[in-house]
Formats: structure tokens, sequence, C-alpha cells
């Protein structure tokens, strides 16, 4: 389960399949078994985070949401502290762009539910191969 915790209050873009959630939406979209939303975490939505003197701390991108350069210099980066993609991959994030900014990029790929649906279909996979 990925707890955010944090000593004071943060910011953080939520994003599911391509678009950015608010706090409610995020906890509605997410398996509440890997995700839960923790007191001083403010879910915001893109609108408020590309908002004048709004601070975003953190991304969380589930199931492939974008992170790039464009979405970077809308929503401000001068306060990110980590990118955060729950799923397989990074392809969806601009990782030469991070690197750049000097924010770290968290991979959060061994989940269960993966691991147990690929184990599933490499073992139909094998057995409809024998046939």
């Amino acid at each position: 389960m990925i707890h955010l915790r944090v000593g004071r209050t943060q910011n953080v873009l939520v994003g599911f399949e391509g678009e950015f959630l608010s706090g409610a939406a995020a906890i509605e979209a997410c398996d509440p078994h890997i995700f839960e939303l923790t007191a001083g975490v403010n879910v915001l939505t893109l609108e408020e985070a590309a908002e004048p003197g709004t601070a975003v701390h953190g991304i969380l991108s589930l199931a492939h949401a974008p992170v790039t350069a464009e979405l970077l210099e809308r929503v401000g980066s001068d306060e990110l502290k980590i990118v955060s993609n729950l799923g397989s991959g990074v392809d969806h994030i601009d990782l030469a762009e991070l690197k750049r900014l000097g924010v770290p990029v968290a991979n959060l790929r061994a989940l269960p539910e993966l691991t147990e649906a690929t184990a599933d279909c490499a073992m139909a996979l094998l057995l409809a191969a024998g046939r």
C-alpha cells in the first residue's frame, strides 16, 4: 500500500488514465488496498495546480497518466520534490526533463495484482502452446 504521509501539507497531482483527478475522484479511482491519502496531503486538480502561487510538491501517475515537459511547465516545477509512477514502465514520463530539473522519479511495479495476472497469463500461454 502507498501511504502519502508528510509533516506539513503537501500539494500533489494524481493522474489516472490520462487525466488528473481531485481528491475524491482520486480515492474513488484507486484501489483502497493500494492507495491511501492521509492527513496533510491535498490532491489538486490540474486547474488548481496551474493557478499562480500554487506549489505542486508531488505527482503520482497511475495507469500511465503522462508526465510531460508541458505538464511540468503548466503547473510549475520549482517546489516539485518527486514524481512517482504506480504501474509498469515509465515511457509516459519525461525522464530527461525531470533529470534536468533534479526531480527524482520512483517506479513501483511489483504490485501483487499485476504479478498474479502476468503469471496467470504466462501459464495460460504455456498450456496453449502445448496443444
